[in-house]
């Protein structure tokens, strides 16, 4: 029995641009160490070695490290919708969610997947103008087309069901 169903199509454009600012958080904590040491060389560069060549290098480190998180996300989309075309010749992906008493079932309507989650391994949702998103404890996105939840009240009545339901999630 399935309280709430969901159907999402989803490409390449609308994953990047509806989901890239929540898809990065593992790389942001990486981000900032690596700034910081940046910041660091910089300064020792500046301080202690008076040199332009260090200053110089210190500078260039500090970009490279705040890019390369940057850099690697926008490879791994590229590459994950590349697999997707090369082993389904799709260019998107239709997804169906069954939101059950128990657990979060997603089939990959495109190549006929079945995934299934308990509410406990959710542990981030995220909300955009036309989605919503669950994520996992590794990262896995499980999206919600908001046009299917059909109107505000069940739009209501979904976000406060996955409010007792997903317990490990920090709800603001």
């Amino acid at each position: 029995m399935e309280l709430f169903e969901n159907r999402s199509i989803i490409d390449q454009e609308t994953f990047q641009v509806e989901l890239k600012q929540f898809a990065m958080p593992p790389f942001e904590k990486f981000r900032i160490i690596m700034s910081l040491f940046g910041c660091l060389l910089f300064i020792a560069g500046c301080i202690v070695l008076q040199n332009i060549i260090a200053i110089f290098a210190g500078i260039m480190l500090m970009i490279l490290l705040v890019l390369s998180p940057i850099i690697e996300f926008k490879k791994g989309i590229k590459i994950y919708w590349a697999r997707i075309k090369e082993s389904t010749g799709a260019s998107e992906i239709e997804t169906q969610v069954l939101f059950t008493p128990t657990h979060i079932s997603v089939i990959n309507v495109t190549i006929g997947g079945l995934g299934q989650y308990n509410y406990d391994v959710i542990v981030r949702f995220a909300e955009t103008k036309n989605l919503y998103a669950l994520y996992t404890r590794l990262n896995q996105c499980i999206v919600i087309n908001k046009i299917s939840l059909e109107n505000e009240k069940k739009t209501d009545e979904f976000i406060s069901f996955l409010r007792k339901k997903c317990t490990k999630i920090r709800w603001r």
